[in-house]
């Protein structure tokens, strides 16, 4: 079937292999980054599940590794609520030292000093990157922030790189946390999707081809109306052409886009997830048990209590 679709519609390859969408926007964005990496620091980078912040941040490091003046480390641990300082000095050592047994070094004092002497032996900014850091916790945040004071009088510099969804930003510039967040630098990861629907489109085509032959242009426009994600693009423009080829019609109609559209593809508890808000986490931030969370994101829940949960979900930028 997808080799039928796409030889409907003269589509070369798939979508999803369509390399990283590039426009004046996300290269000043990049050129941003990239400074703020080398300088050292806290460097925050949010956006929605999905919005391509990854593949910005690896396009970002691997020009910094072409220059040769980092070393980027990873924070692998899945678990991160649960991730501690130890682990963040583990994860430093894991990448950086040759002995296979790092234990010696993860005793009191002795990590802080191993970690300054490997930034004078090296001579490099070290980098540690940390996905999903909306999981985060305070205290590692603070410990974060330490840790990045130990190179005031090293040859090299620390930069943590922070990715997540919105509720890291939120996380950040929440009052408890105001010492952390007012000193990273944060950026934010936004795109046009009316822009890159078009422009995936011509990317995965042949040069005779236009967009417009392949869908109409409102059908094009709909989904920076209705998606949010360069993921949910390429899925929903998927589907959409798959069902046109179905019922044998070309180019695609508003109303087939539409019809593929799940109903509740922007409704609250897409949003919160989205926004890396979970269930747990809105039941602690509600004082709620978890089937009044579910009533409410139903639209279920009535009377003063939904009005309450309205304003706390409204505090965190999501409506």
């Amino acid at each position: 079937m997808e080799v039928d679709v796409m030889n409907h519609f003269g589509i070369l390859k798939r979508f999803s292999d369509v390399p990283y969408f590039e426009n004046e926007k996300s290269k000043k964005l990049m050129d941003d980054l990239h400074f703020s990496i080398r300088l050292g620091g806290i460097v925050v980078v949010t956006g929605l599940s999905c919005s391509g912040k990854t593949t910005l941040l690896d396009k970002t490091l691997k020009k910094l590794q072409e220059e040769k003046n980092i070393i980027v480390c990873r924070s692998l641990s899945t678990e991160k609520q649960a991730v501690s300082i130890p682990l963040i000095f583990s994860a430093f050592f894991s990448d950086l030292v040759k002995e296979k047994n790092i234990g010696s070094y993860m005793k009191a004092e002795k990590k802080e000093r191993k970690l300054i002497e490997l930034l004078n032996k090296h001579k490099k900014n070290l980098v540690l990157l940390i996905d999903d850091a909306h999981e985060l916790n305070t205290q590692t945040f603070i410990g974060l922030k330490k840790i990045r004071e130990l190179d005031k009088d090293t040859e090299g510099k620390i930069t943590f790189i922070l990715v997540g969804q919105p509720k890291l930003s939120n996380e950040l510039n929440h009052p408890k946390n105001e010492e952390i967040g007012a000193r990273s630098h944060m950026f934010s990861v936004l795109e046009n999707k009316a822009k890159y629907c078009e422009w995936i489109i011509k990317q995965a085509v042949s040069e005779n081809i236009k967009p417009k032959d392949i869908l109409n242009q409102d059908a094009i426009e709909l989904p920076g109306e209705s998606l949010l994600t360069p993921l949910q693009v390429i899925k929903y423009l998927s589907s959409s052409l798959q069902k046109a080829y179905m019922i044998g019609v070309k180019p695609v109609t508003k109303e087939i886009v539409q019809s593929v559209l799940v109903p509740e593809i922007n409704g609250l508890d897409a949003k919160l997830a989205r926004n890396g808000y979970t269930n747990r986490y809105l039941c602690d931030l509600l004082n709620s048990k978890n089937n009044e969370l579910r009533l409410f994101l139903k639209g279920q829940l009535v009377g003063s209590k939904a009005q309450e949960f309205n304003q706390e979900i409204l505090k965190l930028g999501i409506s």
